[in-house]
Formats: structure tokens, sequence, C-alpha cells
């Protein structure tokens, strides 16, 4: 019976340390999110000063949708963008962009 519990327990301990931990911390024009190993801290700007590049791979990602807004922070001195596209329907996508428009992954 001990070494049942002692497995179960084991089990239960290494799943939770093998799951990413994630948070998030919201303000008018700051957003921080933790993933993995990376803290993102996204400062709001305006859909105008996103690069080109990021909105093109955004339009043809995600074709007939709207940029509602846009988000900006800085990773090992890389911009990475987060847009939040709406849909005809109204459904929000949230999208992560490298500033020469491909996707972003975190912790790659």
């Amino acid at each position: 019976m001990k070494r049942k519990f002692l497995f179960v327990l084991t089990a239960l301990v290494l799943f939770i340390a093998a799951m990413p931990l994630s948070y998030a911390v919201n303000d008018e024009k700051s957003e921080t999110v933790m993933t993995s190993q990376d803290e993102l801290t996204f400062n709001e700007i305006e859909v105008k000063d996103v690069p080109e590049a990021v909105l093109k791979a955004a339009k043809k990602e995600h074709p007939d949708t709207e940029i509602t807004e846009a988000r900006e922070a800085t990773v090992a001195g890389e911009k990475i963008y987060k847009l939040v596209l709406k849909n005809a329907d109204g459904e929000e996508v949230i999208a992560l962009y490298n500033s020469d428009g491909s996707n972003y992954t975190p912790n790659s």
C-alpha cells in the first residue's frame, strides 16, 4: 500500500512539474505574460507602428480579420508583436509575431 501511494505521489509531482507555467498580469497600457521560461511584458502600441512584415503575415494567416489591438515586447533584444484580430463574427484571435513576420514561438 505504501509503495502504491509513493508511486502515485511521485507521478503527480512529475506531472505538475512538467506542465508549463503561465500567468498574465494586465493593466491598460501593458501586459506581462509568462510562458515557461520567457517573461514578456507587452506594451500597447498603435497599429500604424507595427512593422509591414508583421501586418502582411497577419493578413495572410488571418484573412478577413481586422487588427483591433497591437502590443510590443522585447525578448533578447528582439521585438515581439502581439496582435488581437477580430473576424466578422466578432471572434477574437491572438497572434504573436517576430519583427520579420515569422510566428513567434516561446523558448525557441
